[in-house]
């Protein structure tokens, strides 16, 4: 099978995108900013045939109100795309069901749109009561009903996929015992990762999910590529 000349991956979703987004662009601000989605991917160590990861993350961001950047989506015509979204959702007190289900709905158009292969990322524990409606108990019940509901959702799925963060729920004792793992251990603020232990763990976790994707992407026929063969795409500033 013809490997894609040009392939590409998105990372859509809340602060936690954001973070990582600002931090590479802080980190290569000295080289050209057409080459930044090229660097991206390279720090992740993401396969070689996916040569572009796009970061677009907006800080508060919920899954009702999301606004997917369908033009840009439409000229890269990602082959993965990775969502991270949800918490601010719980948050605000909305009904885990009807998160899971409206971004499994976004999951399905994007899959009609791009022939994409979609990832959904789990929702993280928190111990800060910021931005929290309820409690900080509520939300860390919620959340994993809302995770819950995604991977069910998934399971039948050819294209749509279950992602979660394991990195930020387990550790593994002298004796390879699992503990879950504090989230003081990863978050300053007890909300977003950190910039030491948590952005280590959160590139761990999408390097991750896009190796996933790449397994799926190289088993694709060749036709599936007909629509990045002859892109030309610039490279679009967020």
């Amino acid at each position: 099978m013809a490997v894609p000349v040009k392939s590409s991956a998105v990372v859509l979703g809340h602060s936690f995108v954001k973070g990582l987004d600002d931090h590479y662009r802080h980190r290569f601000m000295d080289f050209n900013p057409q080459l930044f989605p090229s660097l991206v991917a390279g720090d992740l160590m993401v396969d070689h045939n996916i040569q572009n990861v796009f970061l677009y993350g907006r800080s508060g961001a919920k899954i009702d109100v999301f606004e997917m950047p369908n033009l840009f989506l439409s000229m890269v015509h990602p082959s993965i795309v990775v969502i991270d979204l949800g918490t601010n959702d719980i948050c605000q007190g909305i009904n885990p069901y009807v998160s899971a289900t409206t971004l499994f709905a976004m999951a399905t158009d994007l899959v009609s749109k791009f022939q994409s292969f979609v990832f959904l990322c789990s929702v993280l524990p928190r111990v800060s009561s910021l931005g929290i409606l309820s409690s900080v108990d509520e939300f860390n019940s919620l959340f994993r009903e809302f995770n819950s509901y995604i991977f069910e959702l998934c399971k039948n799925s050819d294209q749509i996929f279950y992602h979660s963060h394991r990195g930020f729920w387990e550790i593994l004792d002298e004796d390879g015992n699992k503990s879950e793992l504090p989230v003081e251990s990863w978050s300053n603020d007890g909300i977003h990762p950190n910039n030491i232990m948590g952005r280590h763990k959160y590139k761990n976790s999408l390097r991750n999910v896009l190796s996933r994707g790449v397994k799926f992407v190289n088993n694709l026929p060749e036709k599936y590529w007909e629509h990045n063969e002859e892109s030309d795409l610039q490279f679009i500033y967020w």
